[in-house]
C-alpha cells in the first residue's frame, strides 16, 4: 500500500496564510523552516520510492527446487542449478487462454536449443486427472514434460497468480522472469512468447561468454581444463 500523495498546493497555501500573520523576522524564520521541511519530505519520498522492488516477487532469487510427478506418475525433481536455462510454463486445461498459449509455447519449444534449455510445463491444480491433461497436451503436440502440481504448492512457490504464466531460470539457478503470458497480440502487462525467446537466447549467450572467460583464465593460470 503506497503513501498518499502530498498536496503541495495546500501546504503552500497554509504556509502563506501563517506567514502573513507574523512579523517580517518571524515570517523569514518560518519560510526557512518550511523550506527545510519540504526538502526533507522530498528526500524521504525518494527513499521510499527507491525501496519499492523493481521486479515481481521472486525475480533475482534462487529458484525453489521441487519434485512433481508427470502425467504417467514418474517423479521429476528440478535441480537447483545444473548450468541449463530452465523454462517453466504454468497452465491449466480449464483456462481458456491457455489453449492458445499451449500452441505458441509448443512452437517456442521447437525453436530452443534443448542441449542448453530445459523446458517444463506445470499443470495447475484442478480436479481433472493426469490422463485428461495428457490427452489435451497431445492434441496440441506438447512433447516436453508435463508435471502435475496437484496441491498448487509449486505454483505458490513461484508466485504464479494468473494463467498461463512462465518462469525463466538462468544457468546459475536465479529466477530471471516470472509473469503471465500473452498469447494474443501485445499486452504490456504480460510477456509475449517472443520476449521469452529473446531472454532465453540472451541467457544462452551470457552463459557461453562466462564459460569462455572461465576457460581463458584457467588456460592463463595453467590450470587443467
Amino acid at each position: 500500500m503506497g503513501l498518499p500523495p502530498i498536496e503541495w498546493k495546500s501546504v503552500l497555501t497554509v504556509f502563506q496564510q501563517s506567514r502573513d500573520m507574523l512579523s517580517p523576522r518571524r515570517s523569514a524564520q518560518l519560510g526557512l523552516l518550511a523550506t527545510c521541511t519540504l526538502v526533507l519530505a522530498s528526500v524521504a519520498l525518494l527513499g521510499w520510492s527507491a525501496s519499492i522492488p523493481p521486479h515481481p516477487e521472486g525475480v533475482g532469487q534462487s529458484a525453489p527446487s521441487f519434485t512433481l510427478q508427470d502425467t504417467e506418475g514418474h517423479p521429476f525433481t528440478l535441480p537447483p542449478s545444473d548450468g541449463k536455462i530452465q523454462v517453466l510454463y504454468f497452465w491449466s486445461i480449464r483456462q481458456a487462454s491457455c489453449h492458445e498459449a499451449n500452441k505458441v509455447m509448443v512452437e517456442l519449444y521447437g525453436r530452443l536449443d534443448r542441449d542448453k534449455v530445459r523446458f517444463l510445463s506445470i499443470h495447475a491444480p484442478t480436479p481433472d486427472s493426469a490422463d485428461a491433461v495428457a490427452v489435451q497436451a497431445a492434441l496440441v503436440g506438447m512433447k516436453f514434460p508435463i508435471l502435475m502440481d496437484h496441491n498448487g504448492d509449486v505454483s505458490r512457490q513461484y508466485h504464479v497468480v494468473n494463467l498461463p504464466a512462465v518462469c525463466v531460470i538462468g544457468p546459475t539457478g536465479l529466477v530471471r522472469l516470472i509473469g503471465p503470458v500473452c498469447p494474443f497480440g501485445k499486452d504490456d502487462a504480460k510477456t509475449s512468447p517472443r520476449q521469452i525467446e529473446t531472454l532465453v537466447w540472451q541467457l544462452v549467450h551470457e552463459s557461453a561468454a562466462t564459460t569462455g572467460s572461465t576457460q581463458a583464465l584457467a588456460n592463463a593460470s595453467g590450470q587443467p581444463k
